[in-house]
């Protein structure tokens, strides 16, 4: 089947990116009006489409890409003098253009230079010839893309890159590749604007999903949103008809349709979860059969007891809507904690009603309490009885006596030099005397004073 604008799916554009000021790239294809090239030159030859970058680095990048792509076109279509087999014509046109542009910059007296990749697609044969570093894939269904075009780059040993060849120069080696284009292959033409930032699989991915149209605003809008640091340039050129975009959004780039259908799995299989947690039955009664639901936490419910009464919990007076929680009571369930506290234990629901139960008991601490102030009180009564000693009395009398006998009992040098200090301050200890006495010191020294006066009157 020979190649017919009729049963292809072509778009081409391109895009000044994020970061730069200008935007240097250039596009064209045979069909547009500007290079006025009849539909017979096409079918003779091929349809041609080309992407163009001018090299920032240089002075007029953008009048360089520019003059490539018209040169091209028109050597391609208009030079007679070409050999017939656009194989060799695409290369022979590529080469008069660089020497075009050549003699433009010494006219300018500049350095201008650009890129370029063409594609020509005659019947059923696809052909792809470059010079620079601009890209050309071949993206085949259920294959992994294939790069067509060479990268003429020269690497320094530091890993920097410059152009090996380039539009611009007095003269150029084209590399080219030939292949046949089958029925929905798609070829993809770009700038390495794209390339740096969009992997060759992800474009595989989107010009296979999307229509050519809007794959090629896709493969921009996701550049730029990467960064977007070079202007972008693209243009995609399928076989076929179109794939059905029924159920597929065009604002969406590269998420797999699987991923989105698993998310929403996951998501529903959390909310059963999330519901069968909020209704699974939680108290005792559960356990015995009593299989009536539990509502969460926040609902208005009604608690029924044995006689048949309902009380209301929670929220006093709300209508429950028909939800009765069944609650264990003194009489139903018996429990071997005390039986006030065990009703608001068994379900977390009735907290309010188990503070209004408990209040005739709190009495009940206070009088346990009392009791420790009373046994603390014994040890103050156990406390007086050495003080109240018959001693103190005696005592008192004898530190007079002490302060006139200091010298003759020079017998006894111990109790003297232990007695000195407490006479000097005799007048105050006697109000503090209680404690020395209980120190036994004093009531040995009576019999010696009573001794020492018979020694006086014999010396008389």
């Amino acid at each position: 089947m020979s190649f017919s604008t009729r049963d292809v799916d072509i778009d081409i554009r391109t895009d000044r990116g994020q970061q730069r000021t200008e935007n240097q790239d250039s596009i064209g294809w045979a069909g547009e009006k500007k290079y006025d090239v009849s539909s017979d030159l096409r079918e003779r030859y091929g349809r041609l489409y080309l992407v163009a970058d001018g090299v920032g680095g240089n002075s007029d990048g953008k009048d360089a890409s520019e003059l490539v792509v018209q040169h091209v076109i028109n050597h391609f279509y208009h030079d007679s003098d070409l050999s017939e087999d656009p194989e060799a014509r695409i290369v022979e046109a590529i080469k008069r253009a660089s020497r075009e542009v050549h003699e433009e910059s010494i006219r300018r007296r500049n350095n201008m230079r650009s890129t370029v990749v063409a594609a020509v697609i005659h019947n059923d044969r696809l052909i792809i010839a470059n010079v620079g570093d601009s890209p050309a894939f071949l993206c085949r269904p259920d294959q992994p893309p294939k790069q067509l075009s060479i990268s003429h780059i020269h690497r320094s040993p530091q890993g920097k890159g410059a152009l090996a060849q380039a539009m611009g120069d007095e003269e150029v080696y084209p590399a080219k590749f030939a292949t046949p284009f089958h029925r929905d292959d798609v070829v993809v033409l770009c700038s390495d604007g794209l390339t740096d930032l969009v992997k060759p699989n992800e474009i595989a991915e989107i010009v296979h999903r999307y229509p050519a149209a809007a794959a090629t605003k896709q493969l921009i809008k996701l550049a730029n949103q990467r960064g977007g640091h070079d202007n972008i340039s693209v243009a995609v050129v399928r076989n076929g008809q179109p794939p059905a975009m029924s159920n597929v959004s065009q604002d969406s780039v590269g998420v797999p349709l699987w991923l989105v259908g698993a998310g929403v799995a996951a998501v529903v299989l959390i909310g059963v979860f999330l519901l069968a947690f909020l209704w699974l039955p939680t108290s005792d009664d559960s356990r015995h059969g009593n299989t009536a639901p539990t509502p969460a936490p926040g609902f208005n419910s009604t608690f029924r007891d044995d006689s048949g009464l309902n009380t209301p919990a929670a929220n006093p007076g709300n209508d429950t809507g028909g939800i009765v929680q069944p609650v264990s009571t003194l009489a139903s369930i018996p429990s071997p904690t005390p039986p006030p506290t065990a009703p608001p234990l068994p379900t977390q629901p009735p907290k309010p009603p188990t503070l209004r139960t408990p209040p005739p008991q709190r009495p009940t601490p206070p009088p346990t309490e009392p009791p420790p102030p009373p046994t603390t009180e014994p040890p103050p009564p156990t406390e007086p009885p050495p003080p109240p000693t018959t001693e103190p009395p005696p005592p008192t009398e004898p530190p007079l006596p002490p302060t006139n006998t200091p010298l003759p009992p020079t017998n006894t040098p111990l109790p003297p030099t232990n007695t000195p200090l407490p006479p000097t301050n005799t007048p105050l200890p006697p109000t503090n005397t209680p404690l020395p006495p209980t120190n036994t010191p004093l009531p040995p020294t009576p019999p010696p004073t009573n001794t020492p006066l018979p020694t006086t009157q014999a010396g008389g």
